[in-house]
């Protein structure tokens, strides 16, 4: 609809390659959880290591690092 905001998060690995897309979906305001499962988008376990997550809520941006450990 008119002026809805679109939510995005995505798993990056450490060089900026996005790993796999867990949300994308129209913003609704609370709280909401995600779960990763270790993999990429075709279904592969990544490796252990740095990982970053991206949020990007319109026009607003937050990237944070993360461990991966198998």
């Amino acid at each position: 609809g008119e002026g809805e905001v679109m939510s995005i998060l995505e798993v990056r690995s450490s060089t900026g390659g996005l790993v796999r897309r867990l949300v994308n979906q129209t913003a609704v305001p609370g709280d909401f959880s995600v779960v990763w499962d270790g993999r990429d988008t075709d279904g592969v376990a990544m490796a252990s290591g740095v990982y970053f997550y991206q949020l990007t809520v319109g026009e607003a941006q937050l990237t944070r690092k993360m461990s991966l450990i198998r």
